[in-house]
């Protein structure tokens, strides 16, 4: 059996736990569902059926036949960068979770080498080539030195506009596409 049948009889799977004849399923019910037959986290699963959810309403579009081709890959890679998105976040929130958890603690100063104290986890925004994330993640203070940060290992979100900024110069076009 080829991997996308797996992947079809899995998802078919989903929708016979969660669905009921003639029923509408909650959202909630159907991130259950998510979870229990493919395992995943109850984040991951609902990140999951976001994307799934921004390709149906691509799917589901209405058909301009006057379109433009190049307008309807437009269209077509926006939905792409909207489903990615939430599974992205999702899977980066992950990261900086055991990141967390293995550095608890242990966060030193970069200037003087301090342990620095924790400041909790705090949300920021997060530029990435799908669009706008809101990642959560532990920032630590130094009195001594009055600088805080976040984990070195942590993805960075000035990185991340670098990288963005030189996509949309190679592309020379609005990244990514609104």
């Amino acid at each position: 059996m080829d991997c996308t049948a797996l992947s079809s009889d899995r998802w078919l799977a989903v929708m016979r736990k969660v669905a009921g004849r003639g029923q509408r399923v909650s959202r909630a019910k159907l991130v259950a569902g998510i979870r229990e037959v493919l395992g995943l986290s109850e984040q991951m699963a609902a990140a999951l059926l976001a994307g799934v959810e921004a390709l149906t309403e691509f799917a589901t579009a209405p058909v301009d036949a006057h379109l433009p081709a190049v307008d309807t890959e437009v269209a077509g890679v926006r939905a792409a960068l909207a489903a990615a998105r939430p599974l992205l976040e999702a899977r980066l929130q992950q990261q900086l979770d055991v990141l967390d958890e293995e550095t608890a603690g242990t966060t030193v100063c970069h200037k003087c080498g301090k342990t620095a104290q924790s400041q909790g986890r705090r949300a920021r925004p997060w530029t990435s080539l799908t669009g706008e994330l809101e990642l959560i993640r532990r920032y630590a203070y130094c009195e001594g030195c009055d600088c805080g940060r976040a984990s070195r290992r942590a993805p960075s979100p000035h990185a991340s506009r670098r990288l963005a900024r030189s996509w949309r110069r190679r592309c020379r076009t609005r990244w990514p596409p609104t």
